[in-house]
């Protein structure tokens, strides 16, 4: 049952002052952790988040109003809310104050709008579509998933004080139409995302001037919708839907005293990349408080989850409190967002073996490796005329296959450093071995799929001449397959277990079965599972799936998920907008593998996606980021 108290003392309900008694509330602890968002050149002398409006809190406000060029008088009143990203009283036009009323099914209004526009910019937003100003099914469903990831009781559905409290820090960006003159704080948070975003290549300042005028245009061309130069509910749903979740590429916000050799030093990075990175000269080591830089990898993370809290999360790593809020400051402030990453500044992690993978580069691609006992990387090779997209290791570990876009195959061998062409793949031929599922799936409907995947699986996977039971090797399974017949498929690296990828007619869903051809058992296991990977053992598997929000707007997150071989869900690995696995992938003792975590690029196309190369220990929280400023594709662990 949900119960809602009234939002009482909402924020901007009461002009905030100093006076005696000190005034307390949720809207003076709301006021103090907004102020904290901001960086040192705009809050030097940062308030306690403790709800009393003490002397603490009146400097910071005064700091506040002085940068903006507003009253510095410490009073907050409606000009300061609005500085803040709230419109208030004579700035709502006659409409409800957002954070005002309880909002539920069948609210509408400018505040519903404002909540709409907030929860579509928020950086793990659910929301699809852009503001209406109607609470629908779909801003509750929104509504709900982030009051599940803060543990908000009593108000499932329905907006309260306590969901408010989450929206106004989680969602600072959203409040306002934003356009050219229009300064604050929820400016400083545009700047931020179209800077992440690279659009905006200047530190943010949370002023709307010429220059952030130019980026917002550039990013809505860029995203196919209009170009106004104005922030307003279709440009806040194509920010929230284009950023990386969790964060791909970090960025450390610069303190007060803060230097190159300082920020080198808390990463455990060397000087020389961290200039390089950020294309400073190494004569000018001094940087501006909120100057923006990327750290370079490797980086290690913490995945956050649910009722993480900042002290168990630097005991559980053995990292300094202090650098590791010092690192993560921003979030923190913001609070901790589950499945988000924090970074764990300075800590040290002991793999083995190596990475190849494939970069792409203007005109070229790359063929490189990574060692991962000294993070040292070498090119191997540079194609210059194909568009390579996929690698895979031979049987010995000695070679690694490739293969490209126009049939071109060929093997790298890493004792001999050469490459040598392949001749092309032939057709299967009379009497080889496939699967023919194609006529299965298109004559059935969803009720009879699993039947007719069964049947052909069991049935109709030795035909001819061909046994099933005399293939010995994924080889020759892989070599007797036919992708025509057969969507998207997998085997096991012992030639059990065969994941098979199918679409559920009108072919608007797909699911996901594994067939073990010893038991003939077909298990269905998944829907919306775009790919999978074996083990090196066959024991278990990864599936990348996708969870999909809006009937009519179908958009996506990924979901890494581990898998037994006989088809029990063992963990979910991490939720991300987008991600790739790869054959392969696995290390030798199967208990890590490398992925590629890229920003979302499937609903707006936004060109020159920003890719990384990433190792997940399995059933862990732990997460390294191996490349910075790269594309790489394609990697394997030998």
């Amino acid at each position: 049952m949900t119960v809602v108290v009234d939002p009482g003392q909402y924020f901007s309900s009461r002009i905030l002052r100093l006076q005696a008694p000190y005034q307390e509330g949720r809207d003076i602890r709301i006021l103090q952790s907004l102020l904290n968002l901001l960086p040192d050149n705009i809050i030097r002398n940062r308030p306690k988040t403790d709800g009393i409006f003490g002397v603490d809190t009146r400097i910071a406000v005064r700091e506040f109003q002085k940068y903006f060029n507003l009253v510095s008088n410490g009073i907050v009143t409606d000009e300061t809310f609005y500085y803040l990203g709230h419109n208030n009283n004579k700035y709502s036009r006659k409409e409800p104050v957002f954070s005002s009323r309880i909002i539920c099914s069948h609210s509408r209004g400018g505040d519903v709008q404002i909540l709409q526009n907030r929860l579509a910019a928020y950086k793990k937003t659910f929301l699809n579509r852009p503001g209406s100003g109607k609470y629908d099914l779909y801003t509750a469903q929104a509504v709900t998933r982030m009051q599940d990831d803060f543990s908000i009781p009593g108000e499932e559905g329905v907006v309260g004080p306590q969901t408010y409290d989450v929206i106004l820090l989680q969602a600072p960006l959203g409040g306002r139409v934003l356009k050219k003159g229009r300064h604050g704080l929820d400016t400083y948070f545009l700047q931020l995302y179209l800077h992440q975003l690279g659009h905006y290549n200047l530190n943010p300042d949370g002023f709307f001037t010429t220059a952030t005028l130019k980026a917002v245009k550039n990013f809505q061309s860029a995203a196919d919708i209009r170009v106004d130069g104005i922030a307003g509910p279709q440009t806040f749903l194509a920010l929230g839907n284009s950023l990386s979740f969790p964060q791909n590429k970090f960025y450390y916000r610069s303190d007060a005293g803060d230097s190159i050799t300082s920020i080198a030093s808390l990463f455990g990075q060397a000087e020389d990349k961290l200039l390089k990175l950020n294309g400073l000269k190494y004569a000018n080591k001094k940087i501006k408080p909120g100057q923006l830089l990327k750290i370079p990898g490797p980086l290690a993370f913490h995945l956050l989850k649910k009722d993480d809290n900042i002290d168990a999360v630097a005991d559980k790593y053995g990292i300094n409190l202090k650098n590791l809020i010092k690192a993560n400051r921003l979030q923190i402030s913001q609070g901790l967002l589950p499945g988000e990453t924090l970074v764990l500044p300075g800590y040290q992690v002991n793999l083995t073996g190596c990475i190849i993978y494939l970069n792409r580069r203007e005109r070229l691609n790359e063929l490189k490796s990574l060692n991962l006992k000294d993070m040292s990387s070498r090119i191997l090779h540079v194609f210059h005329d194909r568009d390579m997209n996929q690698i895979n290791i031979s049987p010995s570990r000695k070679n690694v296959n490739l293969s490209s876009v126009d049939g071109w195959h060929g093997a790298y061998d890493l004792d001999g450093d050469k490459l040598e062409a392949l001749p092309p793949s032939s057709s299967p031929k009379k009497g080889d071995c496939f699967i023919k599922t194609k006529k299965a799936y298109n004559e059935s409907n969803s009720n009879e799929l699993p039947a007719k995947l069964l049947a052909a699986a069991s049935n109709s996977l030795c035909f001819d001449s061909c046994s099933l039971t005399s293939i010995t090797n994924r080889e020759d399974i892989m070599r007797n397959l036919s992708n025509e017949h057969l969507p998207r498929h997998k085997i096991s690296p012992d030639g059990v277990f065969m994941l098979i990828f199918t679409a559920i007619p009108p072919d608007r869903e797909n699911a996901a079965y594994l067939f073990n051809r010893m038991t003939r058992q077909l298990l269905k296991i998944g829907e919306n599972d775009i790919d999978g990977v074996f083990s090196t053992d066959s024991q278990q598997f990864l599936l990348n799936s996708r969870e999909c929000f809006g009937a009519y707007y179908p958009w996506f997150y990924g979901k890494i998920q581990l898998f037994s071989s006989r088809g029990y869900r063992l963990s979910e690995e991490i939720l991300t907008r987008s991600a790739e696995i790869n054959e392969d992938c696995f290390n030798r003792n199967n208990t890590a593998y490398v992925f590629v975590m890229h920003d979302p690029d499937a609903f707006y196309p936004l060109p020159g996606s920003d890719r990384n190369l990433y190792i997940k220990k399995l059933n862990s929280s732990f997460l390294l980021q191996l490349t910075s400023d790269e594309k790489p594709f394609s990697p394997v662990w030998i």
